[in-house]
């Protein structure tokens, strides 16, 4: 049975995924409409198909194109729980990813004005219930919405292709599925709590290296040695990750630029 302890001391969420009546991907904001629903959202995702329980990486952009300022509270951190995502595969009725981030960060709402031409990005992995939210082959729409008090924008609708996973990539997959945590085992938060489930991290990213998944685990592994000052470990999972895959590549070649020299 998967392990559901998670990252953090804050607010510790179950796993779920709500589906229902939801609006659909396509339904937009009126552009007319005046403060929060004049701010512009856009989603945008690499251009090129994702493996089964392949983490996506979701870039989304608030943008203030209007000539005045536009108070609101602009938060587009998972954690910060006001981003919405919702999934639609090709030819079903959509539903939300939840949760999105393993850490709930509950705060008052702090709404400022956002100034002409205010610009903020954040890029953040859809790595959770993946297994629900994806679970076969296929298209499947995104879109991002962003909730302010009573009020909510959305983005436009990005659409993906996921694919079934062939050679070494496959067999990752398959022990994924077949350990019973396949929906949190790439966030990797179960290891802050449970100690002892490091060795399944590290037999996995031996055992399956340059894969999709090995890059995602080897990142947790690097944070996980870095967050404890061990330097040395760090730096080895942070190199193991592979070029492969954008998110992973780029948060690692962070990571190992700001680690001490050896």
């Amino acid at each position: 049975m998967p392990h559901k302890h998670r990252l953090g001391v804050l607010i510790i969420t179950p796993v779920l995924l709500t589906a229902g009546v939801v609006t659909a991907l396509w339904a937009q904001a009126s552009p007319t409409a005046a403060g929060f629903k004049s701010l512009t959202l856009t989603l945008s995702v690499p251009a090129r198909s994702f493996l089964l329980l392949e983490p996506v990486p979701l870039t989304i952009t608030l943008v203030n194109a209007t000539a005045e300022p536009v108070v609101a509270d602009a938060a587009l951190r998972f954690a910060d729980r006001a981003i919405g995502i919702l999934i639609q595969p090709e030819g079903s009725p959509p539903y939300r990813a939840e949760p999105l981030s393993t850490i709930a960060i509950y705060t008052r709402p702090s709404p400022r004005p956002l100034p002409p031409g205010y610009r903020q990005v954040s890029t953040e992995p859809l790595i959770l219930n993946l297994q629900k939210l994806m679970p076969v082959p296929g298209k499947y729409g995104i879109q991002a919405v962003l909730r302010n008090l009573d009020e909510e924008i959305r983005s436009n609708v990005v659409s993906i292709d996921v694919t079934q996973p062939a050679g070494l990539d496959q067999l990752a997959y398959q022990f994924l599925v077949d350990s019973g945590q396949a929906d949190d085992f790439l966030d990797g938060s179960d290891v802050v709590s449970k100690p002892e489930l490091y060795g399944e991290y590290e037999t996995f990213v031996r055992t399956y290296p340059g894969t999709a998944y090995a890059d995602y685990a080897n990142l947790f592994l690097g944070r996980f040695h870095e967050t404890r000052r061990q330097i040395d470990q760090a730096r080895r999972f942070f190199s193991n990750v592979t070029a492969r895959r954008e998110y992973a590549t780029q948060k690692a070649a962070e990571a190992l630029k700001r680690l001490p020299a050896p």
